[in-house]
């Protein structure tokens, strides 16, 4: 559980970063191209949390692999530099879901690795959704936009939900 060997890869591999989708992989690749220092130690694909437990008859060999193979919880890439982590969740449009995402992985890492400090948790993104910086600011939430912000139209909002969900002004 947590960065390994076998989650530890080599900056600047020609390859894909492995347990990253390629879109994933441009993200990372574009976030670790724009750091003045590059981390010490870079792991992707890295389990947290625990998988589900399957009781009774449902617990079988079979039944296991299937739940480990179609149930991770990975995170994306966990950069070490100096003492300190930071957990990176690559993302092609930061919203609520991403948010959500990272504070658990942040969540499940601070319980199950306690020696290994988290400085930072963030989300590299092409698109991030204007309406969700007041959340992801308000959790202690980096985002990298490798792209443009993009605001929530109000008369959009209307077209999609009419007068059922009324915008306030916070």
């Amino acid at each position: 559980m947590g960065p390994c060997d076998e989650t530890r890869r080599l900056d600047g591999s020609a390859r894909r970063y492995p347990g990253l989708s390629p879109g994933d992989d441009t993200l990372l690749r574009s976030w670790l191209a724009s750091l003045a220092k590059p981390p010490e130690e870079i792991h992707t694909h890295v389990p947290v949390g625990n998988l589900p437990r399957l009781l009774g008859e449902l617990n079988t060999a079979a039944n296991r692999a299937q739940v480990e193979a179609s149930y991770p919880r990975r995170i994306d890439c966990a950069c070490r530099f100096g003492d300190g982590w930071t957990i990176v969740e690559c993302k092609p449009e930061a919203d609520h879901h991403a948010l959500g995402q990272i504070l658990c992985y942040r969540w499940w890492w601070e319980r199950d690795l306690p020696g290994l400090r988290v400085d930072r948790v963030m989300v590299v993104t092409d698109v991030c959704v204007a309406d969700c910086a007041g959340p992801y600011n308000a959790y202690g939430v980096v985002v990298h936009s490798c792209g443009p912000v993009l605001e929530f139209e109000a008369s959009r909002r209307r077209e999609v939900f009419g007068d059922r969900f009324p915008l306030v002004d916070a």
